[in-house]
């Protein structure tokens, strides 16, 4: 490879994660920004259809879609080439199969037959079917909240799941605070500023529950902040105070005014603030 090939790896190193550690994902960030050049990028992602859904995966006694907030405002704002995996923008859950005919994929079913060969009755045997069950991360696209998800007219290939969620496009799209215009904000401003395409760490740091970093390109620079407790943390931001501040955007006030900012942001559990600021050097 020479440096105008595109090549990308796609590492499991944060994909895999099991639950939301902030420190071991701070580790991983680290290590990715010291092992690779300025011109190589690592990938960022944690769905795909080998995998449970994130949005459930991360899940914490109702903290779902704060969460889901979260972790696509890092994946969307951090050094790398995000990858999103479909659903995830409407907040789609894992697919529970309540018998063993739901199950379509053969690590599930063997997982399955291995337990009831083994002595397990049938609900256990279930529980250790649906733990391997690839299927809950495959499930055919939300569209709309009729038969089928409106993906089809006809019964797809694999089970639908639940329809009484309100994990649908159709909704989600209607309403302008729903996860999905979340990511579509996020999106939109990745594509429209360059220093969240190229920009590297000028700041990267993690103290008790937040980590925090500030991307730069000529003479723009974004400073990110997340909050990985389900608590309220508070942030010492006066090293913005006497900087250029543009625009501030949280991923739960939804009218939080623009530009504003104080001596330190107290955040709200599962918070992402993203400050876009001009004409500034690197934080001290």
């Amino acid at each position: 490879m020479n440096e105008t090939d595109l090549d990308a790896v796609f590492n499991f190193n944060i994909g895999s994660m099991e639950t939301l550690n902030d420190k071991k994902l701070f580790r991983e960030i680290k290590k990715m920004d010291s092992k690779l050049s300025e011109i190589n990028l690592p990938t960022l992602f944690f769905g795909s259809h080998d995998m449970p859904r994130h949005y459930s995966r991360f899940s914490n006694l109702g903290n779902e879609e704060k969460i889901a907030r979260l972790t696509s405002t890092f994946l969307l704002t951090a050094k790398g080439i995000p990858f999103l995996y479909f659903g995830e923008e409407i907040g789609m859950q894992d697919f529970i199969a309540k018998n063993i005919e739901e199950i379509k994929d053969v690590q599930g079913s063997t997982a399955y037959h291995i337990a009831k060969e083994s002595g397990y009755n049938d609900k256990e045997a279930l529980k250790r079917a649906n733990k391997q069950n690839r299927d809950k991360s495959r499930t055919p696209m939300q569209w709309k909240n009729e038969k089928y998800f409106g993906f089809s007219k006809n019964e797809p290939w694999i089970n639908c799941g639940d329809t009484s969620n309100d994990s649908i496009a159709d909704l989600q799209i209607r309403d302008d605070r729903s996860l999905w215009h979340h990511y579509q904000y996020l999106i939109q401003l990745r594509k429209n500023e360059l220093t969240l395409q190229v920009g590297n760490y000028q700041m990267l740091n993690s103290e008790n529950s937040i980590i925090s970093y500030e991307r730069k390109f000529e003479q723009s620079s974004f400073m990110i902040i997340l909050n990985f407790a389900d608590d309220d943390a508070e942030y010492n931001t006066r090293d913005l105070v006497e900087k250029e501040i543009e625009h501030v955007y949280s991923s739960q006030r939804f009218e939080m005014e623009e530009g504003s900012v104080l001596n330190s942001f107290r955040l709200l559990p599962y918070e992402a603030i993203v400050i876009k600021m001009n004409k500034g050097g690197p934080l001290a």
